[in-house]
């Protein structure tokens, strides 16, 4: 079993009456639904999809709070103002974890590269920028040019939180 991009605990609310932890799944590529339900375990996840400690985070911090939240939900229950923090933070985590949103994330990332090169190179040539500023930009624009993405971009992208930067 892999790493799910879409939570267990949210697959099973979604479950078949008919077989409780199981689900009707529709094939985009076929453009049918899968012919039996199925199980919970076995749906949208990929082995390796994160990292150990991206996955533990993810239950701990995003999951697990957002689980609780939801059940109060369908419960008719009410949330504190933290519990309806953590349930967008659910919400949108949930949003950004799939394959799809990674491939767009990655898509950005080139097509956005030449107008951030044309961008930094416009501040460097800015007249009230230092030469010590100037030489700095120029290298680190080069080297960007050269290598766009970096270990540290890639994780960012393969990661379903928000940028520290």
């Amino acid at each position: 079993m892999g790493h799910h991009y879409t939570p267990r605990e949210h697959l099973r609310r979604f479950a078949c009456t008919e077989a409780p932890e199981h689900i009707r799944m529709f094939d985009k590529n076929l453009r049918r639904f899968h012919p039996k339900p199925l199980h919970v375990n076995v749906v949208a996840n990929e082995k390796a999809y994160y990292p150990n400690e991206v996955e533990k985070d993810l239950a701990d911090n995003i999951e697990g709070p957002g689980n609780i939240c939801a059940r109060k939900l369908m419960a008719h229950q009410t949330l504190t103002g933290t519990e309806r923090h953590q349930f967008a933070t659910y919400m949108m985590t949930m949003n950004t974890r799939g394959p799809r949103h990674r491939r767009k994330n990655q898509d950005r990332t080139k097509r956005l590269f030449p107008e951030t090169i044309a961008e930094a190179r416009e501040a460097v040539n800015a007249p009230d920028a230092s030469q010590a500023f100037k030489d700095r930009a120029m290298q680190d624009i080069l080297a960007f040019e050269k290598n766009p993405t970096t270990p540290e971009i890639e994780a960012l992208i393969k990661t379903p939180f928000k940028s520290p930067l």
